[in-house]
């Protein structure tokens, strides 16, 4: 079962069961051990995100003296989004911190719980030490495992049958999408249908022309900034090479040996130094022609509630005109 002993599952271990009597727990409860958040081994994780979706809560674990970070957080957005109704939170290994030191890492990991959209209901402090000496009342564990019992024994089946409506509804909403498409076609005239028909016609013989001179514009600009760093880069050339032949004339023949070994740092040199300015020119006119002809460029999409938008550049400037056409 150990990473050591077991490296990247070579043994192809499903899943280990393990049975016996846990007083206090109701009966037929499965507790799945899955790995932490964060860990070195990246299949570990894909374990843990993988399974979350199966779960009907969560016990999810942290230590007093390491507050929630980042990993973990991104793992509770996870069991936020699989709609996982209970999620007991629990700080162990209280009995290695002062009471002002719990007090902090509570008040911070209720900060960050609220910022994922995550209602706990109770935090349990717990030392998992202490119950495993037998001191499960000074352990803490007594009221969590309570509360695991009575969440089980009352709310399983109510979780169970909201957790199969998700699913289902997941599973249909794309088939139910279609049909309120089809029901809202199947509510329209034919002439409403023939005065749409009509309509996106003529924007799309408008839709063509726009892009046909936004395309245009965008080559124009593009050429002409290419052309602009061609003719600097035959200057620089020019300029780099006379600079070079200048400096080997002052080279001595003792020094040969000397500026053969300095040559491709001195030439690398003069050339980050004469295209730098050229680049940067090239770059900046490129980014802004491509930012133009995104913003211009006319699209079709699928508005919530305004069925078929056309994007366009309207006649006057450059702005964005939305034209709606119903479903």
């Amino acid at each position: 079962m150990t990473e050591e002993l077991n490296p990247r599952n070579k043994e192809e271990v499903n899943v280990v069961e393990i049975e016996g009597p846990f007083p206090g727990l109701t009966e037929g409860l499965v507790l799945v051990d899955t790995p932490g958040s964060g860990s070195i081994y990246e299949h570990h994780d894909q374990l843990v995100h993988k399974f979350i979706p199966e779960a009907d809560a969560v016990i999810f674990l942290v230590t007093a003296r390491m507050p929630l970070d980042q990993d973990e957080s991104q793992l509770l957005r996870r069991v936020k989004a699989a709609d996982i109704r209970k999620v007991f939170f629990a700080i162990n290994r209280v009995d290695e911190c002062t009471e002002s030191d719990l007090k902090d890492a509570i008040d911070h990991n209720l900060t960050l719980l609220k910022a994922v959209g995550l209602s706990t209901g109770q935090i349990y402090p717990i030392s998992a030490k202490r119950a495993f000496q037998g001191v499960r009342e000074a352990g803490g564990l007594t009221t969590l495992i309570s509360d695991i019992s009575s969440f089980v024994s009352r709310s399983r089946e109510e979780a169970l049958h909201t957790r199969f409506i998700t699913r289902v509804l997941k599973v249909l909403e794309p088939a139910i999408q279609t049909l309120e498409f089809d029901l809202a076609m199947a509510r329209r005239s034919d002439a409403e249908l023939r005065d749409d028909l009509e309509s996106l016609n003529q924007k799309r013989s408008s839709l063509e022309g726009t892009r046909n001179l936004a395309e245009r514009e965008f080559l124009h600009t593009w050429n002409a900034a290419v052309d602009k760093m061609e003719r600097g880069l035959e200057v620089e050339q020019n300029r780099v090479r006379a600079e070079l032949m200048r400096h080997v004339g002052t080279v001595g023949l003792l020094d040969v040996r000397k500026f053969a070994k300095d040559l491709p740092t001195r030439l690398n040199r003069l050339l980050e130094d004469h295209l730098l300015i050229i680049s940067q020119t090239f770059e900046e006119a490129a980014r802004e022609a491509c930012e133009k002809l995104q913003a211009e460029y006319p699209a079709l999409g699928i508005q919530e509630g305004a069925g078929i938008v056309l994007r366009k550049r309207t006649s006057t400037n450059c702005s964005l005109e939305r034209l709606e056409v119903s479903p």
